[in-house]
């Protein structure tokens, strides 16, 4: 069929103009304006990003009504084209608790809420594996670092049991470890090779999992000579040496010394330091405080003590408690709660707050959490580069109402949600405040011990009965 020419040329004029005008739309949208037919004007929107951390195929309503539900391989939605003001956005997943939060969208905004955390839903089901009897009396001492096996106390009689965590997966048991040993406190050196124990009446020895008792335990010194008062000085505290194979005692004279346990049949212990009031070791680093009130630092394969500062800190009979960040930031909490902050380019340890039950570094020592009976403190240490975008130095302050603040830990790589244990049992909450937090309990009832395991998405807990685990 033969077209006129000015018919193609209309055919052409009409086209053109069909798609300037389907252009102009597309533009439009992709700038975030949406055209509003009723008043026939142009708005500026905004946007809502959401994605879950742990769950995929999920459902999202805004306002109450789903506008979203995604595949099952994914776990994250964009709600675009969103007028400026406030939205309750709500994501739902069957055998998980809803998730929900008031969010404020700007124009020319996305706002993005990229770790959401569901939290599974045990209500009417049994999804814990319990270890133990009515007549048991277990409770949790240590997780292995490498999240493979758990350390346990009988406190009937005192054994310190092992919980290899495939084997508890697979039901078959927890096997005891020490014989005969009245075992108070059980912690692992950072290769999960060796167990460090202290037992009823004060003495350490070290255990070796990989040998067969009798010749898997190594008794460590008791006491060290004391030349000036002219009597034995009890070792008080030891703690695994960053630098080889041995330990670091501390005993009641205010001597620092290490004592090589490889070597079979050995007495020999060397002195690194004197007036000494408390230590610890954090990663290759050992931690000192000296009776001076004077804080310090000695790294491996050095030996100059880097003094870091003296800011009063209160000084009583116990240790004080200190941590250190792989990235060089260290903490410091008195007997009396006071707490003392050294950032990561810090030159020295300063006073942060008072009355602090506890605190904890995240994983990637950017930020540090502490807390009191019934709030959480969050320091930024580094500028937070994706939102809620925060500034080096921010303190941000998360309440809770609901009972006394026992313990807590930062939970997974990104750290961004908190689990911790009261009275009534243990929650979870995440430390993005836009919109409020979201706190939920994970576990009911009273908890002695909870340890949280990563890397197998497992939780651990005890009632001072039984050792149970569950699914995170």
């Amino acid at each position: 069929m033969v077209i006129s020419k000015i018919k193609r040329r209309t055919l052409f004029y009409a086209c053109v103009a069909v798609f300037l005008v389907l252009s102009t739309f597309v533009m439009l949208y992709a700038f975030g304006y949406y055209i509003n037919f009723r008043d026939q004007t142009l708005t500026k929107t905004g946007g809502i990003f959401v994605k879950s951390s742990n769950a995929s195929g999920i459902k999202i309503f805004l306002g109450g009504e789903l506008v979203k539900e995604t595949l099952f391989i994914m776990s994250g939605a964009l709600l675009a084209n969103l007028a400026e003001g406030e939205y309750v956005v709500e994501i739902q997943k069957d055998g998980f608790l809803s998730w929900k939060k008031k969010i404020n969208v700007q124009k020319e905004v996305v706002t993005e809420i990229r770790n959401i955390f569901l939290v599974p839903d045990r209500a009417g089901a049994n999804n814990a594996t319990s270890f133990g009897t009515t007549t048991s009396r277990y409770s949790l001492l240590s997780l292995s670092p490498d999240e493979t096996a758990l350390l346990i106390r009988d406190q009937g009689d005192g054994l310190l049991l092992r919980a290899n965590i495939p084997d508890i997966v697979q039901k078959n048991g927890i096997k005891a470890i020490t014989p005969e040993k009245n075992i108070l406190s059980a912690a692992w050196n950072k290769d999960s090779t060796r167990i460090l124990m202290k037992e009823l009446g004060g003495r350490f020895s070290i255990l070796d999992p990989a040998e067969r008792a009798p010749n898997n335990t190594t008794p460590l010194p008791e006491s060290l000579d004391d030349e000036e008062k002219n009597k034995p000085a009890r070792v008080i505290a030891v703690e695994f040496d960053p630098a080889f194979s041995g330990v670091l005692l501390l005993d009641d004279s205010g001597v620092l010394s290490r004592f090589n346990y490889a070597q079979k049949g050995t007495t020999s212990v060397q002195t690194l330091l004197e007036n000494v009031n408390s230590f610890a070791v954090s990663n290759d680093t050992v931690l000192l405080l000296f009776q001076n009130g004077f804080f310090g630092r000695l790294r491996k394969n050095e030996d100059r003590v880097e003094v870091l500062g003296r800011k009063g800190v209160y000084f009583s009979g116990n240790n004080a408690r200190m941590h250190g960040s792989p990235e060089g930031g260290v903490y410091l909490i008195d007997e009396s709660g006071g707490l003392f902050v050294m950032e990561n380019d810090d030159l020295e340890i300063q006073p942060q707050d008072g009355s602090v039950l506890g605190a904890e570094f995240d994983a990637k020592s950017r930020k540090l959490l502490y807390w009191k009976e019934g709030e959480f403190f969050i320091v930024y240490l580094k500028d937070e580069q994706y939102q809620p975008y925060r500034e080096k130095g921010t303190r941000v302050v998360i309440p809770f109402s609901g009972g006394k603040i026992k313990n807590a830990a930062w939970y997974g790589a990104d750290g961004e949600h908190i689990v911790f244990l009261t009275d009534d049992g243990v929650y979870i909450t995440d430390i993005d405040g836009r919109g409020g937090y979201d706190i939920k309990k994970i576990i009911d009832g009273t908890i002695r011990n909870f340890f949280i395991s990563a890397k197998n998405k497992r939780l651990y807990w005890d009632d001072g009965r039984m050792v149970y685990e569950t699914s995170l």
